[in-house]
């Protein structure tokens, strides 16, 4: 709830924030405060072998949802995870697949992804990587249909519901994740789960 709150009063500022969250061990910090890339408005989304938690915010002026680096990175992450758990001998602690969380804060609501763990992830293309700027072009066209400008102030406002389905659009298209699950973190504690269903968006809350 801490970083919650220190990440919600970066949410004006113009570069990202976030924190690592890692199993405690001897001589490392559970807490970490995410390093900025350099001559970069992004922060280092750098994990251990032991990270079960990371949480970033989204400035004003970025889209108030995952973009399409971030989903690669929780493919890379997941699948980082998956293969420490099939070692016979790790040589330290390592979370459960299910217990990873990528939190994003943002002025118009926090969300979280998710890794259904009944499901052996599949590790993305290296070709993704590479077509990452045209991936975010596609991206930006399909998340702009949730945004209005206001004619007098200029104000940017943002139908979420809209948003939501337009990323999950996305993601199923353009970068199926197969396990990847979507959830909207309400600021009572409550969470809700946010999925297609026949290409509508639908939600649950959940138990």
């Amino acid at each position: 709830k801490d970083n919650i709150t220190y990440l919600k009063g970066k949410t004006g500022s113009t570069n990202e924030s976030g924190f690592r969250i890692n199993i405690p061990v001897q001589n490392f910090t559970f807490n970490q405060l995410l390093q900025n890339v350099p001559d970069s408005n992004t922060v280092e989304m750098k994990v251990f072998s032991n990270t079960y938690g990371l949480m970033h915010s989204h400035y004003d002026g970025l889209f108030p949802m995952f973009s399409p680096g971030d989903i690669l990175f929780f493919n890379q992450w997941v699948n980082y995870v998956y293969s420490n758990n099939q070692m016979a001998n790790p040589s330290g602690p390592i979370p459960p697949l299910n217990n990873l969380y990528f939190t994003l804060v943002t002025s118009n609501g926090n969300y979280m992804l998710r890794f259904d763990a009944s499901i052996a992830p599949v590790q993305f293309p290296t070709d993704y990587s590479n077509s990452l700027d045209d991936l975010n072009k596609v991206f930006t066209k399909m998340a702009s249909k949730s945004q209005s400008v206001a004619n007098v102030s200029g104000d940017v406002s943002f139908d979420m519901d809209k948003l939501e389905k337009e990323f999950l659009k996305f993601a199923a298209d353009h970068m199926n994740m197969q396990g990847m699950k979507l959830y909207k973190t309400e600021s009572n504690g409550t969470n809700t789960e946010i999925y297609l269903e026949n290409g509508n968006r639908k939600a649950k809350k959940c138990p």
